[in-house]
């Protein structure tokens, strides 16, 4: 059942319906904030906006290396569990 949880990104509060943990919420919204922080916040001049989109290019970018890590590592064990079954002997019928 999803429920309501506030998070305040950027002194700004934003409410949100989710099934996610509050635990899980917490967890989005420290991850958000070091995100933000280290593309300078909306110190230095930059635009709320532009803060908000380096800060997004950077987490899509990080999804679609650990989704290609988790493709690569799923080819891997495929790959290793047939080589495997390819060595196992199979009895054949007398």
């Amino acid at each position: 059942m999803k429920t309501e949880h506030t998070l305040n990104i950027l002194g700004r509060e934003l409410t949100i319906r989710t099934e996610d943990s509050p635990e899980q919420i917490q967890e989005i919204e420290a991850l958000l904030t070091e995100r933000l922080g280290a593309v300078g916040g909306v110190q230095g001049g930059k635009p709320l906006y532009n803060t908000l989109l380096l800060a997004a290019l950077n987490l899509a970018g990080e999804v679609i290396r650990e989704r290609q890590r988790r493709d690569d590592l799923k080819e891997k064990i495929r790959s290793r569990t047939e080589a495997l079954l390819n060595k196992i002997e199979v009895p054949t019928a007398a």
